[in-house]
């Protein structure tokens, strides 16, 4: 007679909130300085119910939870700034983290709104929920240069500026500082 082994059968159960969501708040605001083009630091927002108990598990169900977006406020600063990084996340654990968005501008006084923007099956704007916004954000320069984050070519030098950087072909070489090529003189 052979040996059986018997392997454990795991389950993997999700929390599922049976409690109606009522709005939502922010948990953990990002800095109130932060260098363009790096990662804000973490921000975090917190669904509510109807009693003004945090929500907690996965809102509805774990395959298909309701999500936040995050967003600029149009209009709002004079120089163009985009946001970029993941800009809607699931309702997980009881909250939502947004830890990867970047500002690429210098720029004073950004602020981000945060709205639910799937809620499963339910019509976002029937369950009225109110956008919520960050602390303003100064977004300082960042010296691309020294941080690698320039797009200059091998044969360019990079000159940090105020909010951005310029690239300048080194002697020898012709171009816009971005492509540069070998200079070729015919005498």
């Amino acid at each position: 007679m052979a040996n059986v082994t018997v392997h454990p059968v795991f389950t993997i159960r999700f929390e599922v909130t049976a409690d109606v969501p009522d709005r939502i708040e922010i948990g953990k605001q990002p800095a109130i300085t932060a260098q363009q083009l790096t990662p804000l630091t973490p921000i975090q927002i917190l669904m509510y119910d109807s009693n003004n108990n945090q929500m907690t598990g996965d809102i509805l169900t774990a395959n298909d939870p309701w999500r936040v977006c995050v967003s600029l406020i149009p209009g709002q600063t004079a120089v163009s700034q985009n946001l970029m990084g993941k800009l809607d996340v699931p309702f997980r654990d009881g909250a939502v983290t947004f830890d990867d968005l970047v500002l690429t501008t210098k720029s004073a006084d950004v602020q981000l709104e945060f709205q639910l923007c799937y809620a499963g099956g339910n019509e976002v704007a029937d369950l009225e929920f109110e956008p919520v916004y960050s602390d303003s954000i100064s977004v300082v320069n960042v010296n691309e240069c020294i941080n690698a984050l320039h797009d200059c070519d091998t044969n360019a030098d990079c000159t940090d500026t105020d909010g951005h950087y310029k690239c300048d072909c080194l002697d020898g070489y012709i171009g816009n500082g971005f492509v540069c090529m070998n200079q070729v003189r015919v005498y």
